[in-house]
């Protein structure tokens, strides 16, 4: 067990047990928390502040979902509704959103700190476009409390610029995160790893940069030659 990409974002499995504490933030169907908990036994906490898809989030032993929106202050906030609910944001599109909703909002650190969670094993994070606000929102100390980090971040749509997420990136490595963007053109599936917490080699990591990324990228452009623009390249 390895590098591996799991519902299109990418983690390290040997980080991970039975013992794991996972937040899924964005958590859709809850998919990707279904597939962690099949595969390492674990335990997962869903948020996803849609009411469509939260109803849709099976719930488990292992498995507690809340309906939140994580944001860089705890208070209600405007969400914007898409016909296509996986699009619905925080971050308002006439082009996608055809109504508001006010939900509850929380900061990360205020959430895992309610969760009794001392650290965290993976967050994957797929927010629509506020995941610089609310990572730049917690203390450097916070961060280092979590082992993986999974994030989706939103270039690719113009929700956020690269120089931003840029920055927040040289925040991790200063204190100590390796990272991996899976796609050359944009930081859609951004991987990163806290060294202080997870044991990975030089040699290891230079190989799932530079060699294991760029077997992924191009099977995507052998797989977009194959299939046509269906499949993202980016």
């Amino acid at each position: 067990m390895g590098f591996q990409i799991i519902e299109d974002h990418s983690l390290h499995s040997r980080y991970l047990n039975e013992n794991s504490l996972i937040l899924d933030l964005g958590g859709n169907q809850g998919t990707f928390s279904q597939a962690m908990v099949e595969r390492f036994n674990c335990q997962c906490v869903i948020v996803e502040p849609s009411p469509k898809l939260f109803s849709q989030i099976k719930e488990s032993n292992q498995i507690k979902k809340y309906n939140l929106a994580i944001t860089n202050v705890s208070q209600p906030v405007n969400f914007n509704l898409s016909d296509i609910p996986v699009s619905s944001s925080l971050i308002y599109n006439p082009q996608l959103h055809q109504d508001t909703i006010t939900v509850q909002g929380k900061r990360l650190d205020e959430l895992v700190s309610e969760l009794g969670w001392q650290k965290i094993d993976l967050i994957k994070m797929d927010i629509e476009g506020v995941e610089i606000d609310v990572l730049n929102s917690c203390s450097d100390e916070f961060l280092k409390s979590i082992a993986q980090l999974t994030v989706e971040f939103h270039d690719h749509v113009n929700f956020v610029d690269k120089p931003e997420i840029e920055k927040l990136i040289n925040r991790f490595e200063s204190l100590g995160f390796l990272w991996i963007s899976r796609y050359l053109g944009c930081y859609y599936d951004t991987w990163l790893i806290n060294t202080k917490l997870c044991q990975i080699s030089q040699i290891e990591y230079l190989w799932l940069r530079h060699i294991v990324r760029n077997w992924w990228g191009l099977k995507r452009r052998i797989e977009k030659i194959k299939y046509g623009d269906s499949i993202e390249t980016y």
